[in-house]
This record gives C-alpha cells, structure tokens and sequence, in this order.
C-alpha cells in the first residue's frame, strides 16, 4: 500500500514539475520579437534589458557590445508591427528612457551608461 502512495506521490510531483517548465517556457516564449514578413511586433515585459538588446541585434543584424553596468528591466509595448528600423529607432528610444545610449563604433554598436556617452564621442542617435 505505501509503495502505490509514493508511487503516486512522485507521478504527481514529476507532472507538476514538468507542467512549471512547460508554464515558464511559454512566458518567455511570449517575451520575444514577432515576425510578420519583413515586420516585427515587439511585446517585452519587465524583461531583461539584455533580451532586448540580443532581439534587435537578431532583426536588425546589429552587433553590439553591452557594458557590464547596463541593467535593468524594460517593458515595451507594440500593437503595431514594425520595420526593423523602426524596431532600432524604438530600442533607441528605451535605451534612453532607461539612461543608456547606443554608440556606433566602426562594426559594433556601444550600449553605455547616457553620462558616458558624451565623453565617447555621441549620444546614439546617428
């Protein structure tokens, strides 16, 4: 009797398990750029600056490099779908929003502290 419990017990625990992967899957899932065709919908929230940063060098092929204070969580919302300049130009936008720039330099693209982007030469919108 007590081996068909525990038996029980750990089928249960292992569904509920799997269904807390599956449920964390979909959220992050849901936290990602949207294509449709040569446009894109972005919906973030309170996701990781990072995530956003990785989904536009994806769309728009931009390669940045992030300077290790650039934290913190964003949330952009879109109804409309976008061009992958208009998906730059939002990002732009947040960036600042949030106290960061975006500093082209040759290939990549700095993303850095707003008050350091003065003394490295622009404010990321060229």
């Amino acid at each position: 009797m007590t081996a068909i419990v525990l038996r029980r017990f750990f089928c249960l625990l292992a569904l509920s398990l799997f269904a807390m992967g599956t449920a964390t899957a979909q959220t992050a899932t849901s936290q990602t750029a949207t294509t449709q065709g040569d446009s894109f919908t972005l919906n973030l929230k309170d996701a990781d600056i990072t995530t956003l940063i990785a989904t536009v060098s994806e769309v728009t092929g931009r390669n940045f490099v992030v300077d290790p204070r650039v934290k913190g969580d964003v949330t952009v919302l879109s109804t409309e779908p976008m061009t992958p300049s208009q998906l730059y130009e939002t990002f732009l936008s947040v960036l600042e929003v949030h106290g960061f720039a975006a500093v082209p330099s040759g290939e990549v693209t700095k993303i850095i502290p707003q008050i350091n982007a003065k003394q490295d030469g622009g404010f990321g919108r060229r």
